[in-house]
């Protein structure tokens, strides 16, 4: 830094700087002399410094861009190796930038490492010092820079060695460094031979949050972030969305929780060293091998959830139950006194969803809530059991619905039911998460719902060859075309009766919905147990002796507990073996949710040999 530049930075002459150096400045004002000392002491300007040292100083000169610290740590630590020692200025604007490179020269630096900033147009002419010079664009291409194509080929690598085709490319911004490790990603794909679409990219911005459609139909994700990657992982949690059980993430970084690949600093800052070395002594460069990039850990990847497990799609209700415990129903006009009351959360979706979630299944609910008290409580129970919740709406324009359950001392109940905003979910729901019907290997409906919808989510389900179970409560009647199009009915007896009358036997009745196209019936008949009618069989099967207290969600104990075994692939027996014992047990307390139960519980329960399926099968007229 010379004293013409000084004047040229503070606007003064240089006479003036001159005259304050040397403290002849009584005729200039005190704010020219306190703007001219600052410069000088910013710049570490020395008069009479033109004359440099004809001998190794053995001091480098390192302006680093900020934030990276491990760069600066490198370059440290291998100009130590050299028998070089430093000098480290920080830089966060093209004002640091000149400041800094101007102070270096004033050091006599036998050379400098310039890393500069991200957008750095600085154009500081070093070569007037005669100081040797390497400049690292870490963020720009050329001979010291990070390899952001191999960082994002080898991303998308990590997670196709897994198995992984669904993949997400996630970036803050489009510039130099994201548009190279997206064209990495994407060679990666090409190689693997898994097309490229446009939705694959994502541009998230701070405020930002991935669309969860989007979320929803990537089994694995690449950030070119730590930051983005924790965002995800966080939203994903928000939808219930298990990391890596649902999604897996690879990013770059050094994230404890996110599985990534270091950006190699380490290998910038050895090979800058190596080469400004090089250049001072007048010696030959050393070769530089590619640098090997390996994650930190495997914690957030796994084989995608397609190849794992095959989910459950539930479709129905999701009410805030109101329990009432009576021993008799009142007469017109008449007033009785409740023995009980509970609030409890319930309907069939819900119902359905938590019992089939208990059991492991990954499990996604549609459904719609009022966007109200009960609403967000029903959503926080969702969650808190492991439903995924991204299909389940908030209705501004209606409440939550309600059921009213009267419950006898035997157990048995009668119900009321306020549809609520269960009612207006409609044909464009189903549309809109369509995406969830992937890999689905069941879906379970009930025509509570309105039946244009039923009618939409089956054509949805056979579009991903997922079966349907439908439950045909409260309805006179079921079109020819919605049966021929179902996988396994399972009415109960009451329900058998109102679609078909009373005159036929349940056998009858089972192979009427049959002849319609049904593949399989299950006829439920509450303490006495069931009748399962298909082209193969025709057995009936005992209920598990338990003292009742509450049958309400039997029924949607047993039709999940069914869905999640033969996803397994059990036979068809055996399922019904777990769902008798799951319904069953589902009636010995107070509440259905609360009733409903786990995976460990069930099997202390099932008989052992043939995975359950000894539950006894009666004879016809056992049921009379």
């Amino acid at each position: 830094m010379t004293i013409r530049e000084i004047a040229k930075i503070t606007n003064v002459s240089i006479s003036t700087v001159s005259k304050i150096i040397n403290k002849k400045d009584s005729g200039i004002s005190e704010e020219t002399r306190v703007r001219v000392l600052k410069a000088v002491k910013e710049y570490n300007y020395s008069p009479y410094t033109k004359f440099q040292p004809t001998t190794s100083s053995h001091l480098l000169g390192i302006s680093i861009a900020i934030h990276h610290e491990q760069l600066m740590t490198s370059i440290v630590k291998y100009a130590r190796e050299e028998g070089y020692s430093t000098i480290v200025c920080t830089s966060a604007s093209q004002k640091d930038e000149d400041k800094n490179l101007a102070v270096l020269c004033s050091h006599h630096v036998d050379g400098i490492i310039w890393d500069r900033i991200e957008n750095s147009t600085n154009k500081f002419d070093i070569g007037k010092q005669a100081i040797p010079l390497q400049i690292i664009d870490a963020f720009r291409g050329g001979n010291l820079s990070i390899d952001y194509f191999s960082l994002g080929y080898e991303a998308a690598y990590k997670l196709i060695e897994q198995h992984h085709h669904q993949l997400g490319c996630i970036m803050s911004k489009k510039d130099f460094k994201n548009d190279c490790f997206l064209e990495g990603f994407r060679r990666c794909l090409f190689d693997n031979r898994i097309s490229f679409k446009d939705e694959m990219a994502v541009i998230l911005a701070p405020e930002e949050e991935l669309p969860c459609h989007i979320l929803n139909s990537f089994t694995g994700i690449v950030c070119i972030n730590d930051a983005l990657a924790t965002k995800l992982s966080k939203q994903a949690a928000s939808l219930n969305l298990k990391i890596p059980r649902d999604l897996s993430i690879v990013s770059l970084g050094s994230s404890e929780s996110i599985s990534s690949i270091q950006i190699p600093f380490d290998e910038l800052g050895y090979r800058s060293v190596s080469q400004l070395v090089s250049q001072i002594e007048n010696k030959q460069s050393a070769v530089f091998a590619p640098p090997c990039y390996k994650l930190n850990h495997t914690n957030s990847i796994d084989i995608p959830r397609t190849i794992r497990d095959r989910k459950i799609i539930v479709i129905g209700s999701v009410n805030m139950d109101t329990l009432i415990h009576f021993d008799r129903m009142p007469q017109m006009g008449e007033t009785l006194s409740a023995d009980n009351r509970a609030l409890i959360p319930g309907g069939k979706g819900l119902n359905q969803a938590v019992a089939a979630s208990k059991l492991g299944a990954d499990t996604y609910l549609i459904a719609k809530i009022g966007k109200d008290h009960d609403g967000s409580v029903m959503h926080d129970y969702l969650k808190l059991h492991n439903v995924n919740t991204e299909g389940v709406k908030s209705d501004f324009n209606n409440p939550t619905g309600t059921a009213y359950i009267y419950i006898r001392p035997d157990g048995e109940s009668s119900i009321v039911v306020y549809k609520g905003a269960n009612q207006h979910i409609n044909v464009r729901d189903i549309d809109r998460f369509e995406n969830l019907f992937k890999n689905a290997s069941f879906c379970l409906l009930n025509t509570e719902t309105n039946t244009k919808v039923v009618e939409h989510a089956v054509q949805m389900a056979q579009k991903y060859n997922a079966k349907v179970i439908l439950k045909p409560c409260a309805v006179p009647e079921i079109s020819d075309s919605l049966l021929s199009n179902v996988d396994i009915l399972i009415p109960n007896e009451m329900e058998a009766n109102r679609l078909l009358g009373t005159k036929l036997s349940l056998e009858e009745k089972a192979m009427y919905f049959l002849d319609k196209g049904v593949k399989a019936v299950i006829i439920t008949l509450g303490h006495r147990g069931c009748y399962l009618r298909d082209a193969k069989r025709s057995k009936y099967f005992k209920a598990c002796d338990v003292t009742v207290v509450d049958t309400t969600g039997a029924a949607d104990a047993f039709a999940a507990t069914l869905a999640v075994y033969l996803s397994r692939g059990r036979s068809i027996e055996t399922a019904i073996s777990y769902a008798t014992y799951a319904a069953g047990l589902s009636t010995t307390r107070q509440g259905v949710p609360t009733a409903l139960v786990d995976q460990n519980t069930l099997d202390l329960y099932v008989p052992e040999g043939n995975g359950g399926a000894s539950t006894p099968v009666i004879k016809k007229e056992e049921t009379e």
